[in-house]
């Protein structure tokens, strides 16, 4: 007993301390069986409310990356077209390309915050029941939370936004030097 008073005490890592039930939820969780009681209605709700915040948060950011990538793609098409035509015929591929990447990303970026959206609704469903169990098993859960079952789409929209960021410097480089060369 002891040891569940101390465990008790902890937080769970969104400033809620850890309720008895919490740690048969834990419990459950580690040996595959549901557990035998669920957290307070009013902890459930604002531990499900927090997860809701959490999702919002991560649909936003990603979202707000794939506007900056296709401004970035914007620029380099709009801004720099008459440019980009005087570059050596034998580099007239890495503008293209670095538009290509980018374009993956902001879609892998955007797919992904879409993703988390739905899964946020889903999240508010477990509202009316203040199933915290099932919400964290949503959002964070081994099988079905959103990185296990959707986090290679954001990893996709990384890789893309991480190579075509080194070709879009590329062609940035390249437009220097047709400007230093006039």
């Amino acid at each position: 007993m002891k040891s569940e008073e101390v465990d008790d005490e902890r937080e769970n890592g969104l400033g809620f301390p850890k309720k008895q039930a919490d740690l048969q939820h834990e419990r459950a969780r580690t040996s595959g069986k549901e557990p035998e009681t669920t957290t307070t209605d009013e902890f459930s709700m604002e531990y499900i409310k927090a997860l809701m915040d959490v999702a919002a948060a991560d649909a936003k950011n990603n979202t707000v990356v794939a506007s900056v990538i296709v401004a970035a793609i914007v620029f380099l098409v709009k801004d720099s077209i008459a440019d980009l035509r005087r570059i050596d015929p034998a580099c007239k591929w890495v503008p293209l390309t670095a538009a290509a990447l980018l374009a993956s990303a902001a879609l892998a970026f955007f797919v992904y915050a879409a993703t988390v959206s739905q899964v946020r609704m889903n999240i508010a469903r477990t509202l009316a029941s203040a199933d915290s169990y099932n919400a964290r098993r949503l959002w964070a859960g081994d099988k079905d939370g959103v990185k296990s079952k959707f986090g290679w789409i954001r990893i996709v929209g990384l890789v893309a936004l991480s190579i075509g960021m080194a070709f879009f410097m590329v062609v940035v480089i390249l437009l220097l030097q047709l400007h230093s060369a006039a």
